[in-house]
């Protein structure tokens, strides 16, 4: 999942993203990103810290709420050492958001954990599903508020 409030960025990275096989869905804010997450339990996050409405430290607390395992990123231009040490403390990777190739190297490293090692996809401690049941999700009408795509080829895992 791409959280971001810039649209170009959101769309840049949806598309870098699905050309590496990831199957992408977007949010422009963290609440929209939370509405998400509860359909479609990505396997990874790239969270912006500076959205409109609460920030990204606000949304990964929460996502760690309604997801313990997700892998976020804390993907900003703005990550100060106070952000820094909060993210830390959250369990995120905080990562400049100019620093493209450690993002694609990091990528590239979450994509064989997701691929390689038990469940793909966690909705929540008692409820698994596969990576079909999450593509079709992934593939459901928008939620109000909120922009969905999807996009993959196979049974490629989730930048979600």
């Amino acid at each position: 999942m791409v959280v971001d409030d810039e649209t170009v960025m959101r769309e840049s990275l949806h598309r870098a993203l699905t050309l590496e096989g990831w199957i992408v869905v977007e949010a422009a804010s963290g609440e929209a990103a939370l509405e998400l997450v509860t359909r479609i339990a990505p396997d990874v996050v790239l969270l912006d810290q500076r959205l409109l409405g609460m920030s990204g430290l606000e949304c990964a607390a929460k996502l760690r709420e309604l997801s313990g395992d997700t892998r976020i990123i804390l993907f900003s231009a703005y990550l100060d050492d106070a952000t820094m040490k909060e993210a830390r403390q959250l369990r995120l990777l905080p990562l400049d958001k100019t620093d493209h190739r450690r993002l694609k190297d990091l990528l590239t490293v979450l994509a064989n954990q997701v691929r390689g090692g038990g469940p793909t996809v966690v909705e929540d401690a008692s409820t698994r599903r596969t990576p079909e049941a999450r593509a079709r999700a992934a593939t459901a009408p928008p939620a109000a508020g909120g922009r969905l795509q999807a996009a993959g080829r196979g049974s490629a895992s989730a930048a979600s």
